[in-house]
């Protein structure tokens, strides 16, 4: 919804940032829909994305692990 801007401005770098945090389940997240692959989804979406992009999301997951 965020990558594709579903009720919202899209946000890759947001996008970027929980995909790589939902990529510990990806397995659990493939189970319950197989279409839903958070890896495959944040490898093709940082295709598209530049460096500073790429730092700010990264900066971002960085955030939301130490709980802010």
């Amino acid at each position: 919804m965020t990558e594709e801007g579903w009720g919202r401005a899209s946000d890759p770098v947001e996008a970027y940032a929980w995909y790589t945090l939902a990529m510990d389940k990806a397995e659990q997240a493939k189970a319950r829909n197989p279409k839903y692959d958070p890896v495959a989804r944040r490898d093709r979406l940082e295709r598209k994305m530049n460096r500073f992009q790429i730092d700010q999301a990264e900066k971002k997951v960085e955030a939301l692990m130490a709980g802010g």
